[in-house]
């Protein structure tokens, strides 16, 4: 085609000028000779024409799109890429013996690669294949193959495939660092003839003590930076996968969920610390002080923007805060001397930067409070709305709700926007008002106005108030729903009904009614539906719905629970039910599952509910299995007597003593700046009120404890 002819005449056009000014540039030696045999005569890594300033800015240039050809170290022979192909083959499928058979299968691997490391490594096949082996390699495998790589990480960091090799090789061996403090790593090499390979741990080390120049550039390049917030996460102890979020992009997480799903880290598990020795502390401590020093206002502000550079200024706000410090969030708020702050056009900005905003958000979740309601006063007090309206800042105002840090702060952001609720709502900005929603209920401030202004919004009078949780559902006002009630369900309405069954003082009536108003039918459908199947299961576990109304619920299932048991969503359900219901209950219901026994056995989903129920117990024995029950009762009255005398002794004197020691600290943080504002007398009233109401708050301890159960339950 005509067409493809011209792309290819114009690809041949770039490759040979971007061929000739390589070849000027090695000629006038103004730039790296990265040539395969040059690479390996220099055992020295830093030259002295690293010196050279604008040699580094054209090997981290992002613009660069050359940066494969510099770092480029042969082409592997046909033989070795045949090889490669018939070893990814054999990877796939896996069908070795035993374990020694592996083992010898990997050793074999190894001797072919010996002396080839770079060249595999920078190949776009071989580097993908190469990738596979490490995950299936061992630790002294591990240690070999980087140890090969002759210390040509700036190099690799900054290739296409390289890099993604690199990021394989240091996840992996953030998992053996932890292994050899632990003592379970194997340092010496199988080879007896050979010197055993550095440690992972001095590995490392060598790695930061070469690349100590280069953080600066590591930061905007698109394959370095990745990396960088690798070693950053390794060097602070967080645990990392291969499918970690803040390491790898969707591209490259889709392709590993497609290509290398028998390759998955088995070590994967929550732990959020690792091992790590305590030389690595001291230098994440160098790196961060070495980023803030070389990091002017004129780089931050380019990285603050820069969608490949944001991530890792993220990740470095939060290490800060860890270690106490904000500096990175002091250089671009402009702090001065006292910690006050001034409003400033590029903050402001950031606000609504598509990019920026991401970062804004971290600041607002590390940040220390007084920078908190800095930023609050200065950027977000009187804007509001304004900034909630927004397709982008909205975000932030979410953040800036999730992370309020006093009740004061909170009444101040919610007086401001709770007029504008039916406009978030019903114009694509739910979040805020989910937002808002959760916070009173963690802070226990302005329910009731939340409640009122939700009754607002949706156009609910006291004669539609029974249908108050089908619209919060559906996002539909009344007159709305009423034309189309088959509207589906949003996880947004899910969220706040969630919320506001935990509200205190009877603020969460209004929709236990409505719940309990369901038809059977209704309560049904829900039960098995993605989203309100968590309304059910949220009311149930809610400590602030009484027992009465939850039996209520209960009884409603009956005759269905066999046919729910067997949904995906339904047996989820059942669990819960079964958590909160007493022992005549439990014994109704397991008569009901075990009717339907042959239909459960053969559903995926039912025989779990039939585990968990202990149904095949309750058919062999009944006597045995109502004593068991009953001796969970009695366990659950056993936490009862003492959670009543933990409550009646330590909550009220704690709580007092707390409560206003918090509202002191508080007080004296915030004072100064709300009266700036006019709100000194609020403040005053509101604390005390707030006294007020939880001296007032003696609520049954029946619900707690059997909140508390439905876990014990869960675990036993």
């Amino acid at each position: 085609m005509p067409h493809e002819r011209r792309r290819k005449t114009r690809r041949a056009k770039k490759q040979k000028s971007v061929e000739e000014k390589i070849e000027e540039q090695q000629i006038e030696g103004e730039n790296l000779d990265y040539s395969q045999e040059n690479q390996y005569e220099n055992e020295n890594y830093e030259s002295e024409k690293y010196d050279n300033v604008d040699n580094k800015k054209k090997l981290f240039d992002v613009n660069n799109w050359d940066n494969d050809v510099q770092a480029h170290y042969g082409r592997p022979s046909p033989d070795i890429l045949q090889y490669f192909s018939n070893i990814e083959k054999m990877l796939s499928e896996q069908e070795f013996e035993d374990e020694e058979e592996h083992e010898m299968f990997l050793n074999n691997i190894y001797k072919e690669i010996d002396g080839n490391e770079l060249q595999l490594a920078t190949d776009k096949e071989c580097s993908r294949i190469m990738e596979k082996i490490l995950k299936v390699s061992n630790d002294a495998q591990i240690r070999v193959f980087l140890n090969q790589l002759n210390e040509k990480y700036i190099e690799l960091f900054t290739h296409r495939y390289g890099s993604h090799v690199c990021q394989t090789i240091l996840v992996l061996g953030s998992d053996i660092i932890e292994r050899e403090i632990k003592g379970e790593s194997v340092i010496m090499n199988s080879d007896d003839n050979q010197n055993p390979p550095p440690t992972m741990q001095e590995l490392v080390v060598k790695m930061c003590n070469i690349l100590e120049d280069y953080w600066i550039h590591l930061i905007s390049n698109q394959f370095g930076s990745h990396l960088l917030r690798v070693i950053l996460m390794i060097l602070s102890g967080q645990y990392v996968t291969l499918e970690s979020n803040e390491v790898r992009s969707k591209k490259s997480k889709q392709y590993n969920a497609k290509n290398n799903v028998n390759f998955k880290n088995t070590e994967q598990n929550l732990k959020r610390k690792r091992l790590v020795p305590d030389s690595f502390k001291d230098i994440l401590n160098n790196i961060l002080e070495k980023l803030t020093k070389d990091m002017g206002p004129t780089e931050l502000h380019v990285f603050c923007v820069n969608s490949i550079a944001n991530p890792v200024l993220q990740y470095l706000v939060k290490i800060q805060y860890e270690n106490g410090s904000e500096s990175i969030i002091n250089n671009i708020f402009n702090t001065k001397e006292d910690g006050s702050i001034e409003k400033d056009n590029f903050v402001n900005d950031l606000l609504k930067h598509p990019v920026g905003s991401h970062l804004f958000e971290k600041m607002l979740k590390y940040c220390s409070d007084k920078m908190f309601h800095n930023i609050f006063i200065t950027y977000f007090h009187g804007r509001l709305v304004e900034l909630s309206r927004n397709n982008i800042s909205n975000f932030v105002v979410q953040h800036l709700l999730e992370n309020v840090r006093s009740s004061q702060q909170l009444q101040i952001m919610i007086k401001e926007i709770i007029s504008e609720f039916e406009f978030f709502l019903f114009r694509g900005r739910s979040g805020v008002v989910v937002k808002a929603v959760e916070a009173c209920g963690k802070h226990k401030v302005q329910q009731k106005e939340i409640v009122n202004a939700i009754n607002k919004a949706f156009h609910v009078t006291n004669e539609s108030r029974k249908t108050i949780i089908k619209l919060l559902l559906t996002l539909k006002k009344y007159e709305d729903y009423i034309r189309d009630s088959n509207a589906p369900y949003l996880i947004q309405g899910a969220l706040m009904i969630e919320t506001l069954l935990s509200f205190e003082d009877g603020n969460n009536k209004f929709l236990i009614e409505s719940l309990i108003n369901l038809s059977h039918k209704e309560i049904k459908e829900w039960a098995i539906d993605a989203i309100a199947s968590r309304v059910i299961e949220s009311f149930l576990l809610s400590s602030q719905v009484l027992l009465k109304a939850k039996r209520k619920i209960l009884h409603m299932f009956d005759g269905n629970y066999g046919e729910i048991a067997c949904n995906r969503y339904g047996s989820h359900l059942v669990d819960k039910c079964w958590a909160v219901s007493d022992l005549k209950m439990k014994e109704s219901i397991a008569e009901e599952l075990l009717e339907n026994e042959r239909e459960l056995n053969s559903n995926f989903h039912g025989k779990f509910v039939l585990r968990n129920c202990k149904i095949e117990n309750f058919k062999r024995n009944r006597q045995e299995w109502i004593e068991h029950e009953h001796g969970l009762e009695r366990k659950k009255q056993m936490f009862e007597e003492l959670l009543n005398d933990s409550t009646d002794t330590k909550t009220q004197n704690k709580s007092s003593n707390n409560e206003e020691d918090t509202d002191v600290k508080s007080t004296n943080i915030l004072n100064s700046a709300l009266s700036a504002l006019g709100f000194d007398k609020g403040l005053s009233q509101t604390t005390s009120k707030d006294k007020k109401n939880k001296n007032k708050k003696k609520k049954k301890t029946e619900n707690v404890i059997n909140f508390l159960f439905i876990y014990l339950f869960n675990l036993i």
